[in-house]
C-alpha cells in the first residue's frame, strides 16, 4: 500500500476551512464500533441484505459480522490477509486472501471453501461482482504484484457445512457529529481528441480451473483497483501508467491516457460509463468520458491520499482520504467538494453505501468500522 504523509493536513484543513463555504452539506452522524482484535487493519467491507455488515481484518487473519442493531460482533479465523470482499447473502462471503494468494467463501455459521490464485505471490487484492459472466458466481480480482486482472467463474460450488457459532462480543457504539466543510472546486479540464482511438493490445485470457488471467504487457507496473462498468468491461488503474479497460469478450485493452502526472488509484464506473479515480499526486478526483476522452480533475483542499470511491442515488462521489483522515463527497453538479475530517491516525480505507445513503467505512488505524449518517437538514426556527 503506498502512502503519503503529511504530518501538516490538521493546519492546512483549518487554513483552507477559512475560505471554505457551508453551502448545502449537511451534518453527519459518526457511529464507530471499536473491533475487539486489537490492530487487526480492517480493509474490505460490505453490507448484507438484512443490514449486518461483513469486514476483513488483514492483520489477524478473521472475517467479522457486526450487527448494528445489537451492537454485537462475531468473527471467524481464516486464511492468511484478507482483503477484498463481496457480500454473498445474509450469512456467506467471498474474499480474497492477499497473503494466501487464494480466494475463499465463509458461510459465516458453517464451512466454506478454498480456491488457490494459479499466479503464485500474486497478492490478490481488491474484489468485485460483475453482473454477468460464466459462472454461477462471477467475480473480478486484481492481482497485484502479477500485473494482472482476473476473473472468478465456478461452475459449481460446493462447501463444507458444519454448525459453528462464535460467541458474540458486545461493542458500546461510539457517537458523534461532525460538521461539513464545504469547498468550492474548479475542475481542471483537459479535452480528449475523440477522432483518435486510444492505442488498443490483444491480451488473451488463460483459463485455469475457474480463474481466467488476463496478464498485461507493462512487466512490473502493479494493477491498483478495479471496477466492472455496466457493460461488463473491467477498468483498472496501474499508478502512472494509462487508465486502462479490459474486453474480456475480444481479449483486448483499451489504454486511455490520463493528464500528465497523474498517479491514479481507486477505480469506479458510474451507471453512465463515467470512469471516476482517485489521483494520489495532486491529490483530486478524476472523471474520464471514454466517449470523447475528455478528463476533468477536482482537486481536493487539503488532500493528501484519496484512496477508495462510491457513488449515492443524487450522483455524488464519495471518497475516503486515507493519509489526511477524513471522508469527503465531490458533487459534480455543484462543484463542490464537501469534507468529514475524522481523528488523527484513523486511516479510513475501504467504503460502501447501502441502501438508505449511510456510508460505510473501515479505518485502518483507527481499528473501527463506522457508519456515517447524514442527518436531516433543519430550517430556520418558526418566527413567533
Amino acid at each position: 500500500m503506498r502512502a503519503r504523509k503529511c504530518a501538516g493536513f490538521i493546519l492546512t484543513l483549518v487554513v483552507v476551512a477559512l475560505i471554505a463555504t457551508v453551502g448545502m452539506a449537511q451534518t453527519v452522524e459518526v457511529t464507530t464500533w471499536q473491533l475487539p482484535s486489537p490492530n487487526s487493519l480492517p480493509r474490505g467491507i460490505g453490507v448484507t441484505p438484512n443490514g449486518k455488515v461483513f469486514f476483513a481484518e488483514f492483520n489477524v487473519d478473521k472475517i467479522g459480522l457486526l450487527d448494528p442493531i445489537t451492537n454485537e460482533i462475531r468473527e471467524r479465523d481464516v486464511g492468511d490477509g484478507p482483503s477484498g470482499l463481496v457480500v454473498a447473502d445474509n450469512e456467506s462471503v467471498y474474499y480474497t486472501l492477499a497473503l494466501g494468494n487464494a480466494l475463499e467463501l465463509l458461510v459465516f455459521i458453517g464451512g466454506g471453501h478454498t480456491w488457490p490464485v494459479p499466479t503464485p505471490g500474486c497478492w490478490p487484492g481488491k474484489l468485485v461482482e460483475a453482473p454477468s459472466g460464466p459462472g454461477k458466481v462471477n467475480l473480478w480480482l486484481n492481482e497485484r504484484l502479477a500485473g494482472k486482472v482476473t476473473r472468478f467463474a465456478p461452475t459449481q460450488i460446493t462447501v463444507t457445512l458444519p454448525l459453528i457459532i462464535t460467541p458474540p462480543v458486545i461493542v458500546s457504539p461510539n457517537i458523534w457529529q461532525i460538521e461539513p466543510i464545504t469547498f468550492p472546486v474548479s475542475p481542471s479540464t483537459y479535452p480528449g481528441n475523440p477522432m483518435l482511438p486510444p492505442p488498443i493490445a490483444y491480451v488473451p485470457g488463460v483459463t485455469t480451473g475457474p480463474f481466467t488471467e488476463w496478464s498485461l504487457l507493462d512487466v512490473g507496473v502493479y494493477v491498483e483497483d478495479l471496477a466492472v462498468a455496466p457493460d461488463g468491461r473491467v477498468w483498472f488503474t496501474r499508478g502512472f501508467s494509462p487508465l486502462a479497460v479490459l474486453d474480456p469478450g475480444s481479449d483486448t485493452v483499451l489504454l486511455y491516457g490520463l493528464p500528465t502526472g497523474t498517479d491514479a488509484l481507486g477505480v469506479a464506473v458510474d451507471v453512465t460509463g463515467d470512469v471516476w479515480f482517485t489521483d494520489i499526486s495532486r491529490p483530486a478526483i478524476g472523471r474520464l468520458d471514454p466517449t470523447t476522452g475528455n478528463v476533468h480533475l477536482w482537486t481536493i483542499p487539503g488532500g493528501v491520499q484519496p484512496f477508495d470511491l462510491a457513488f449515492d442515488g443524487m450522483g455524488n462521489v464519495w471518497f475516503t482520504d486515507r493519509e489526511a483522515d477524513a471522508v469527503g463527497v465531490l458533487s459534480p453538479a455543484t462543484d463542490e467538494i464537501t469534507l468529514y475530517p475524522l481523528p488523527p491516525n484513523t486511516h479510513p480505507l475501504y467504503l460502501v453505501i447501502d441502501e438508505v445513503g449511510n456510508v460505510w467505512f473501515t479505518a485502518e488505524g483507527g481499528n473501527f468500522v463506522a457508519r456515517l449518517k447524514i442527518l436531516p437538514a433543519l430550517g430556520p426556527p418558526p418566527v413567533i
